[in-house]
């Protein structure tokens, strides 16, 4: 398999899971997002690291990148609103 198949193929299940964590962060209703959101974001950022390493220079990527951070913003603003605002 070529490269630049690989890493579309990487850079894909990771913009997959990137867009999954980027939506259910924000839910900390009993840390549900602990169980469901965050082993998302974990894994999309492993399969982007995995991605990058067979081809840096993919849309997909960078795609993929800025959902996880912003993601990870989304998710300290709301522990920030849901936790400290009581």
């Amino acid at each position: 398999m070529e490269n630049k198949t690989k890493a579309v193929i990487f850079y894909s299940a990771s913009l997959v899971f990137s867009a999954w964590f980027a939506l259910t962060c924000w839910v900390w209703t009993y840390l549900v997002n602990i169980l469901f959101s965050f082993p998302a974001g974990v894994l999309g950022l492993i399969f982007w690291l995995i991605g990058r390493r067979y081809n840096r220079a993919h849309i997909l990527g960078s795609i993929s990148v800025w959902l996880l951070r912003f993601g990870v913003c989304l998710a300290i603003i709301s522990f920030l609103f849901f936790y400290l605002s009581s």
